[in-house]
């Protein structure tokens, strides 16, 4: 056999000599700052495409959201909020939603609150967490620390007030700080 075919023609896993167009069980060598480029573009494909896809967010929104438009808003706190948030380190901002509902732990002043924002105009994620507050006069002011995981940036600090019309607060982390202000959906 010719020495220059050899190059692509390698053994298969029974001796014999692989056919061109046919799997060896082996896998090419590949360049590794390509393989790692790919690698980085592949990951940041997916996460783009886990972070921005529909979820149920969407569909609760559109029923709580078309309630408080229809009917008025549900008594207390509870309800759909609508605003922005904004990074005063430069890491974005954009539209916040969030669905706020008590909690039911014993607390009065308790909430679940389920946030979805978009940031860099394309991307939007979610996130649910806890917000413990103290009922002083019409609002509820509240305060915490929440670990948004260490994609996002770690433990964020975060304290703020809710009151029937508007919730507004102010967050920090080691690489960012911000704000957020909603309005009621009405």
């Amino acid at each position: 056999m010719n020495n220059r075919h050899r190059s692509w023609q390698q053994e298969s896993r029974h001796g014999r000599p692989a056919r061109p167009g046919r799997a060896t069980g082996k896998m090419p060598a590949m360049n590794t700052d390509r393989s790692r480029r790919l690698l980085a573009i592949t990951l940041g494909l997916g996460l783009i495409a886990l972070i921005s896809g529909c979820s149920g967010f969407d569909q609760q929104w559109k029923d709580v959201a078309g309630r408080a438009e229809r009917f008025g808003p549900e008594p207390g706190l509870d309800g759909a909020w609508i605003g922005w948030w904004h990074s005063d380190a430069g890491h974005g901002g954009g539209e916040l939603r969030c669905l706020l509902s008590t909690a039911y732990t014993g607390a009065p002043d308790d909430y679940r609150a389920w946030f979805k924002a978009r940031f860099w105009g394309i991307l939007s994620g979610e996130h649910l967490m806890m917000i413990r507050g103290e009922r002083q006069g019409g609002e509820v002011v509240f305060s915490g620390t929440e670990d948004m995981g260490t994609l996002a940036g770690g433990d964020y600090h975060y304290w703020g007030r809710i009151n029937p019309d508007e919730f507004r607060a102010n967050y920090q982390s080691e690489d960012d700080h911000g704000t957020f202000q909603l309005e009621r959906v009405k």
